[in-house]
């Protein structure tokens, strides 16, 4: 069965968010939630209507073009009602890894995958770190701020927005303010880029504990993973990872959980 944490780590792998940005990023993620609903139902039904209010957008026009696109591309399948009555329906897509690698030959001017005779074998069970996006590599090469220096101007909203649009199970961010700004700020100077941001929100996303899933019913929020240099460090070295949480009768990590205190 399917589960969030490893479709994030395929996507990532194959240099997904490079290639259907933040907008498609946020589609793709509304059709999984939708599939986790129904106990990772591959094929299932949903109206434009559900799907722009579950992704985002404004536009039909828009949501029609990327899903046009996404779906050539190989992220799922999408299959248009014979009758306007009726919903059009979804195939997902579980093995992007092993689509992708099908179909490198093909897109070869788009992927560039080096790839072991080993990692090829490894990829059913985890996608493995030695899988490579030359394209996705690239791109952030040229967006890192050495860590420990603060570029001249930084985009405060856009990383906003970007938590916004990834930890859709988290208290949305509803106003930007100068206290968070200048924690925004301390943030940028530890991690040295907005790669690594979106990194860390697409770990909270996929961590059950730091949404809820533990004996208090505690939340990760956006003020959280800005307060200190601690939080952010362990949810990048997997701390809060299903494989790190100990789910031995409650479903959370006593260490992790009292360390935090609810207190942030």
């Amino acid at each position: 069965m399917a589960d969030l944490y490893s479709l994030l780590k395929q996507f990532n792998t194959i240099g997904g968010m490079v290639e259907i940005g933040q907008s498609g990023f946020c589609l793709l993620m509304a059709l999984w939630q939708k599939s986790n609903e129904l106990n990772w139902a591959s094929q299932f039904s949903m109206t434009n209507t559900e799907l722009m209010f579950r992704s985002g957008y404004n536009s039909e026009k828009s949501m029609i073009d990327k899903r046009l696109k996404m779906s050539q591309q190989g992220y799922f399948k999408y299959t248009s009602p014979t009758n306007r009555k009726y919903c059009g329906t979804y195939t997902i897509n579980f093995d992007l890894v092993d689509y992708f690698l099908k179909h490198s030959s093909r897109n070869s001017s788009k992927h560039s995958i080096n790839v072991s005779s080993e990692v090829h074998s490894e990829v059913h069970s985890e996608v493995s770190s030695e899988l490579h996006i030359n394209k996705l590599n690239q791109t952030k090469q040229n967006n890192i701020t050495p860590i420990g220096v603060v570029p001249h101007r930084i985009n405060y909203q856009e990383i906003v927005d970007m938590y916004n649009s990834i930890c859709v199970s988290l208290p949305k961010v509803k106003s930007l303010t100068d206290s968070r700004k200048d924690k925004i700020k301390v943030r940028y100077k530890q991690l040295g880029s907005i790669d690594k941001f979106e990194e860390v929100f697409v770990i909270v996303e996929s961590s059950d504990f730091l949404k809820g899933n533990n004996k208090n019913n505690w939340k990760a929020s956006f003020d959280w993973l800005m307060e200190n240099d601690k939080n952010m460090a362990k949810v990048l070295e997997g701390n809060y990872n299903k494989d790190t949480v100990d789910k031995s009768g409650d479903g959370y990590s006593y260490n992790a959980f009292d360390e935090y205190n609810l207190k942030g």
